[in-house]
């Protein structure tokens, strides 16, 4: 039950140096390659990093979170902003069966297609599509038993800080200019003691509506 591996859930800063195997590290990219996007478009990439120095290098344009140099494995996650260009993303749409008039419309609408849109709605329908991969990634982590931390707070063109460390991050994982750092995922086993502590989130009444903001789904 899916909703088991949800709650139990955790994110752990606290590595031992046990190293996950590359048989597990595999199924975990394979659910994020598996997971759903708009139209298809699937605009990721994952670079996997076990590399101590490349893993202090991620810290470093981290803020020097403790987390990535500790952990067994790093996946970065690339936002692919050429997945939207009208050869990519018109390949695609061929691919579905769309005729050709369809298509051409579908890539000229900045409704449908980011790419003809402002820059900002660009790189946010990225992210958003990079948020569904990055959480079927943990969640198929935590069904192998294996503890991971979703890294917020790094270098990349939307924070605009520690800019020659994210520099040199791109050129280290030779990042193609189409594509941006959007995500890390810190992959790991916990050190010996650290438990759970109790997950608080906002109540059900809280968060849900029924057919109109403020009315109670009973």
């Amino acid at each position: 039950m899916i909703l088991k591996e949800i709650e139990q859930r955790q994110s752990v800063r606290q590595f031992s140096d046990k190293k996950i195997s590359d048989e597990d590290i595999k199924q975990i990219l394979e659910a994020g390659r598996l997971a759903p996007s708009w139209m298809n478009v699937q605009p990721w990439h994952f670079i996997v990093v076990d590399n101590d120095e490349t893993k202090n290098l991620l810290s470093q344009s981290a803020n020097n979170q403790k987390q990535i140099k500790d952990a067994s494995h790093i996946i970065v996650m690339l936002g692919d902003f050429s997945a939207w260009n009208n050869k990519n993303f018109g390949q695609i749409l061929v691919e579905k069966g769309i005729p050709e008039e369809g298509v051409q419309q579908i890539l000229s609408n900045k409704g449908y297609n980011p790419a003809k849109n402002t820059n900002a709605v660009l790189v946010a329908r990225t992210m958003e599509q990079c948020s569904f991969s990055i959480s079927f990634m943990n969640l198929q982590a935590q069904s192998l038993n294996i503890d991971s931390c979703i890294i917020g707070a790094f270098a990349n063109e939307l924070t605009g800080f520690s800019p020659e460390i994210y520099q040199k991050v791109k050129e280290t994982l030779n990042i193609p200019e189409s594509s941006m750092i959007a995500g890390m995922l810190a992959l790991g086993y916990r050190q010996e003691g650290v438990k759970n502590l109790p997950k608080k989130r906002k109540s059900f009444e809280t968060v849900v509506s029924y057919e109109k903001y403020g009315q109670k789904f009973e």
